[in-house]
């Protein structure tokens, strides 16, 4: 809390404050967790929280809500999240929604963050920057057990299943992803099955998923902490964040800007950094104009008939 009482004084976060103290508090956490291996690699490798231009654009105009007190709730629950990738605090990391659309039913929208019920429908395209209507006037609310969750997500102790609320799976029940959270809390989703994770220390193969958040399958064969720089590894699984597995089996810093990298899903080390196919090279994101190949090349998040480009700047 001591962050927060120091960035946002009285009243609520704005904007720029939480982008600022946002980094601040994830990175005690990953650092906490073993994620990353000290405060400043993780500025160095995640930087400020960044908003697409699209969406500050649309705050700019007033179609889209910047809601402060949501943020300071969000930055609060991140302090008190546990390195338990089954616990209830990680599993509902998930923050309300900072933002909040201001457009009502029929409006046009061109992103579903700018309609009140969060639904912008854009029929017959597929590009970026395309047109559509806001549906609906009632804003999305959390699921209950029974209810309808494809928009808003589900409560504790629930998880969306084909758009419907279900109750967590018990122990030996089956389930298929372990990303949509389906077990019980302290569970995890093995081989189709609800099963407990393997704890830090126990013997584990490859797949197999570690309980906390910094450990994974070690060369070693046993659940521990990830890789840091020049520790044995046998792929970038087994190494710390915006770290790899190099040549020599030993974890290494990814490529920084400039570096070569090999292709589009390349990891680069610094902040905000992503491998252009163009150059084979690590590179911050472009601006507007820029030539591009695809929409995470840009600053804007969109790449229209080759170029760079915000849907909502006029």
């Amino acid at each position: 809390m001591l962050v927060l009482v120091a960035a946002c004084g009285n009243g609520p976060l704005t904007l720029e404050e939480y982008a600022a103290v946002r980094i601040d508090v994830t990175c005690d956490y990953l650092v906490r967790c073993g994620v990353t291996p000290s405060i400043e690699n993780c500025v160095a490798t995640r930087g400020s929280v960044r908003f697409s231009t699209d969406l500050l654009a649309a705050v700019e105009a007033g179609r889209v809500r910047w809601n402060g007190d949501a943020a300071e709730d969000c930055l609060d629950r991140l302090e008190q999240v546990t390195c338990d990738r089954t616990s209830e605090s990680y599993r509902h990391l998930g923050c309300e929604p900072l933002f909040a659309g201001t457009l009502g039913e029929g409006a046009a929208c061109t992103m579903s963050v700018e309609c009140i019920s969060n639904e912008c429908w854009i029929e017959g395209c597929t590009d970026a920057c395309c047109t559509g209507y806001c549906a609906g006037e009632t804003p999305p609310a959390i699921g209950r057990i029974g209810e309808v969750c494809r928009l808003s997500g589900c409560e504790s102790g629930a998880f969306c299943e084909n758009s419907v609320c279900v109750p967590l799976r018990a122990e030996r029940e089956t389930c298929t992803y372990e990303s949509v959270g389906e077990c019980a809390y302290g569970l995890t989703c093995v081989d189709e099955v609800c099963a407990a994770p393997v704890e830090s220390g126990q013997p584990c193969s490859f797949g197999s998923t570690c309980r906390l958040l910094g450990e994974s399958c070690t060369p070693q064969g046993i659940c521990g902490p990830l890789g840091q720089n020049g520790d044995v590894c046998i792929s970038s699984n087994h190494c710390a964040s915006h770290y790899v597995c190099g040549v020599e089996s030993r974890c290494v810093p990814a490529p920084r800007i400039g570096e070569p990298c090999d292709d589009f899903t390349s990891a680069c080390f610094d902040a905000g950094a992503f491998c252009d196919v163009a150059t084979k090279r690590c590179a911050l994101p472009k601006l507007d104009g820029a030539a591009c190949t695809f929409a995470h090349e840009c600053e804007s998040s969109n790449c229209i008939d080759g170029a760079c480009a915000t849907c909502t700047a006029n």
